[in-house]
């Protein structure tokens, strides 16, 4: 039906014929695409004795470049740290930071947190960052924080790269 079919694991699309990358500082190391897929996954907002009102998720990989685009609904409850769980596939990276939106309630009220993806973890921190440009500190963002009666509800995308 036209379709390229590579039938043997670790083999691909060759791109060595073409000029590699030039500069100062570039190094190339492969020109393999040996991996592409695309599909749904279901985020999951971790750390809460609240319930999932509702989730989505969907990603691409590319080689070893995987994007995933996400939001989950949940309501508050307990205090623990809150995590974005359950990324479709595992990070090869030691630090991955994320921005991420946060809103409560009708959507007027927002607030900007990170996340970060640590090496071989296969989900996302977030912390919140308090203080002053020059003096900040960073801090695990709890549910204890989002226990005002309302949902809480985070949307994110991200890269990050795999084995």
């Amino acid at each position: 039906d036209g379709n390229l079919i590579i039938g043997t694991a670790g083999h691909g699309i060759d791109f060595s014929a073409t000029a590699d990358a030039g500069g100062t500082g570039v190094t190339m190391s492969n020109e393999l695409l040996d991996d592409y897929e695309e599909g749904t996954w279901t985020p999951l907002a971790g750390g809460s004795s609240g319930a999932t009102v509702s989730q989505a998720g969907y990603y691409v990989r590319v080689g070893t470049m995987v994007t995933v685009w996400g939001f989950v609904r949940r309501t508050a409850g307990g205090s623990n740290n809150v995590d974005i769980e359950q990324l479709p596939y595992q990070a090869n990276e030691e630090c991955v930071f994320i921005p991420i939106r946060w809103w409560y309630g009708s959507g007027t009220a927002m607030h900007r947190i990170m996340g970060e993806i640590r090496n071989n973890e296969s989900h996302v921190r977030l912390y919140k960052q308090t203080g002053t440009l020059t003096d900040a500190t960073d801090s695990y963002f709890t549910w204890g924080e989002v226990s005002n009666g309302y949902d809480a509800q985070f949307s994110f995308h991200c890269s990050y790269r795999v084995d």
